[in-house]
């Protein structure tokens, strides 16, 4: 399976972007930069840029979609996008939104932690496991030791 990520916008975004392309090639699947080759896609976007992403997705229609943002203004804004996004004719599975920190000088820039990478890490992965039809399941401690002696 080919799996295009790829970014509308700079900064955390391709560092977000980085790590979600950890998580796919994780899942095994092959990445390429071709919008016209890939079979799924990742888009990364801060709003500001939401004309680009849409002018973006025009050679993706009706293959299937995840979205990561960063700094993301709110929840419906997220619905908004998606709905945007179905109406040029791509399928979005999942959406994956970081708020991160502000900057240290406040001027839009974003830090990003430890745990913020970890999920778009994880956001690739999964994703990328659920486009290949894997079922990924994570065991409890309690089926660990479940063959276990007790002592007495």
């Amino acid at each position: 399976m080919k799996v295009l990520v790829t970014t509308v916008g700079s900064g955390g975004l391709v560092t977000l972007a980085e790590e979600v392309k950890k998580g796919v090639r994780n899942a095994g699947a092959t990445l390429t930069q071709d919008p016209t080759d890939c079979e799924n896609a990742f888009f990364g976007t801060d709003f500001a840029k939401t004309r680009e992403l849409l002018e973006a997705l025009k050679p993706l229609a009706g293959k299937k979609v995840a979205v990561f943002c960063l700094g993301s203004n709110g929840k419906q804004a997220l619905e908004k996008l998606v709905s945007e996004m179905v109406s040029t004719g791509a399928h979005v599975n999942e959406t994956l939104s970081i708020t991160g920190k502000p900057g240290l000088l406040g001027f839009g820039a974003t830090t990003l932690s430890e745990s913020d990478l970890a999920r778009a890490k994880a956001f690739g992965e999964k994703m990328a496991n659920h486009w290949l039809r894997r079922h990924v399941v994570q065991h409890s401690d309690k089926t660990r030791i479940q063959g276990y002696v007790k002592r007495q």
